[in-house]
């Protein structure tokens, strides 16, 4: 309880602007539900329009910095709105350019196995991942980092984040944020939100969500090119994942997913042949931040902290202990049930055994009293005959052993007329 007192304000407290909110709210009654697109790039954000010297100015809706100077089609797409949603991104530096970015990990199978092909074809990647995953498997998520790819968030627990109250959504990206410091050693200041979409009207949609992360410092990464491998893996879609069509030599983000479904090994295939295609067609493979100055400024090296570490262990406390005492429990009930069937069986057999061995006693002479006694196999009914020694060790044979069948009672003796 102590821990949970000290870690539920921390989780609320975003660590990009080291636990402070700038401005007030927004949502979409602000902005209106059809603010419109502007712009180019993997990168979202929304924008305050301003007119100033008979330009229009994009600035920061919380911070009031500016960021922008909308010209030409982007300003005549935005007109007379308040607000805009602009993608940006690429350095004006990048040149063909492809970023594979993965969703949904690290899974414990098919995260490796990717991460072999992309170390064996030395190829950097970024990894958008669900914080739940990473808690439950961070020594993935340190190798990935190792290894030279990028981490970013992707909530903590995958929910259509833009239709979950605000409270919600804090909690999703810190709570996420503080387990990859923990894990890495990294402030990670983007993220990308679970079922978005790459066009107009998703980004539209969704912009409650994209206004509560950019308050809190966190910038959202979306991408140029849905390969929709989740689809295919899953049979809604037949044939191969298409490869991108790279003739225009402009940069490209590419959206795949290393968890989540029930075949990504399809994608792992994938990737072996988008390699060498990308390679053939003149392109280099970059994270996202190396190639997207915003995203290389909102990640620095940092040392964690307590309650870092602390968010950590109530994630895997929340997410992870659970299902594996659950395994843990079933795999008990299975040995249980198999060790009894066999213990019963075993046992089963052991008494059948013992009782084959039991010699029951079959008595030769039914006694019929001290000094007479009746043998059938022998005499006739009206013979009497005295007991002898056989007949008194029969007897006492009879009253020792188990046998329950009483003798039957001997016949009368006749007197001589």
């Amino acid at each position: 309880m102590t821990s949970l007192a000290y870690v539920v304000p921390k989780m609320w407290s975003a660590p990009t602007l080291d636990g402070q909110v700038v401005g007030r709210a927004l949502s979409v009654q602000d902005t209106g539900s059809h603010a419109p697109v502007v712009g180019v790039g993997p990168l979202v954000r929304v924008l305050q329009v301003r007119e100033v010297g008979g330009q229009k100015i994009g600035v920061d809706p919380f911070s009031g910095g500016r960021l922008a100077i909308l010209s030409g089609a982007d300003a005549a797409t935005a007109a007379s709105s308040q607000y805009v949603i602009q993608r940006f991104g690429y350095s004006a530096t990048a040149t063909k350019t492809l970023s594979m970015t993965f969703d949904d990990g690290p899974d414990p199978k098919i995260t490796p196995e990717l991460l072999n092909v992309l170390s064996a074809n030395k190829t950097p990647a970024t990894f958008f991942v669900v914080g739940k995953n990473a808690a439950a498997h961070p020594e993935i998520v340190a190798r990935e980092v190792r290894e030279g790819h990028a981490v970013g968030i992707h909530t903590l627990t995958h929910p259509d984040i833009a239709s979950e109250p605000t409270w919600r959504e804090h909690v999703e990206l810190v709570a996420t944020g503080r387990v990859l410091r923990a894990i890495t050693g990294q402030q990670v200041g983007f993220w990308r939100m679970p079922y978005e979409g790459g066009d107009d009207w998703s980004l539209q949609t969704s912009i409650d969500g994209v206004l509560r992360a950019q308050r809190l410092g966190y910038t959202f990464s979306s991408h140029d090119f849905d390969t929709d491998d989740w689809r295919y893996e899953g049979n809604t879609l037949k044939g191969d994942i298409p490869l991108p069509n790279l003739d225009s030599g402009a940069n490209i983000t590419m959206l795949m997913h290393d968890a989540g479904g029930p075949n990504r090994m399809r994608t792992v295939e994938y990737v072996k042949k988008l390699i060498p295609y990308a390679r053939a067609h003149g392109y280099t493979f970059q994270t996202m931040p190396q190639v997207q100055p915003a995203l290389a400024a909102n990640i620095h090296p940092v040392t964690p902290t307590a309650a870092d570490y602390e968010t950590l262990y109530v994630v895997k406390a929340l997410f992870v202990w659970p299902n594996k005492l659950l395994s843990a429990l079933f795999v008990f009930a299975m040995l249980a049930v198999v060790l009894v069937g066999f213990g019963n069986t075993g046992l089963a057999w052991m008494r059948y055994r013992r009782r084959r061995r039991i010699v029951y006693p079959v008595p030769r002479t039914w006694v019929c009293g001290r000094r007479w006694c009746w043998r059938p196999s022998t005499r006739s009914p009206s013979s009497p005959a005295r007991c002898d020694r056989s007949s008194a060790r029969t007897t006492r044979s009879w009253k020792s052993s188990s046998w329950t069948t009483a003798p039957p009672t001997a016949p009368q003796r006749r007197s001589a007329r």
